[in-house]
This record gives C-alpha cells, structure tokens and sequence, in this order.
C-alpha cells in the first residue's frame, strides 16, 4: 500500500518530508494527446464525457509537453496555464478564476 505525504503550502517542501529525505522535486506530469480515432471508437453519445484508461494512454497516447502546450494555446507562462486548468475544472473561486485564460486553453 501506498503511504502518501500531504503537503501544504506554508512551508518549504523539504522541511515538510520525512528526515532521510535530502532533496525534493515536484514533477508535473504531461498533457495527453490521445489520437483522434481512439475518441471515435469510444464514444457512444455525443456528449458523453469521455477519458482514456490508464493502459489506453500507454499504448496510444503521446504526451504533450507544458511547454508546447503554452506555444499551442497562446499561454505565456506556466501560472497562466495552471490558472486556465484550475478555471476550466471550477477548482477556483468567483474572485481568482480567469475564464479568459481557460478560453484559450480550450480553443486549440
């Protein structure tokens, strides 16, 4: 079983670790770009929401760097696209949303 550490965002990652930790790394995971094909074949309704199983990303999914995704949707740092993610998935509040960034996000 997996033992999780939950982390906050007062303090420093490191300090927040057990001791016989001497470094830390947050590592952000890939966009997924699963073929056009594949969401053909899966769909049954038209809007139906639909997301690859974990062994589907592995055999046909091709992972998209942040980078290229900011190039792609026009996004010019990092903040910018966690901000238009945490919009698009209503994680934020009425005062810290930023529907515009989640628009470009969404329009490439």
């Amino acid at each position: 079983m997996l033992d999780y550490i939950w982390l906050d965002d007062k303090s420093p990652i490191l300090e927040q670790l057990p001791r016989n930790f001497k470094s830390a790394a947050i590592l952000l995971h890939p966009f997924i770009q699963m073929p056009l094909e594949w969401e053909k074949s899966v769909r049954k309704r038209p809007y139906e929401h639909i997301y690859p199983s974990a062994e589907e990303i592995i055999y046909n999914g091709k992972s998209v760097s942040w980078k290229e995704m900011m190039s792609c949707s026009g996004l010019h740092s990092y903040a910018d696209l966690a901000m238009a993610m945490l919009t698009s998935i209503s994680a934020l509040s009425e005062e810290y949303k930023r529907e515009d960034l989640a628009e470009k996000l969404h329009s490439n």
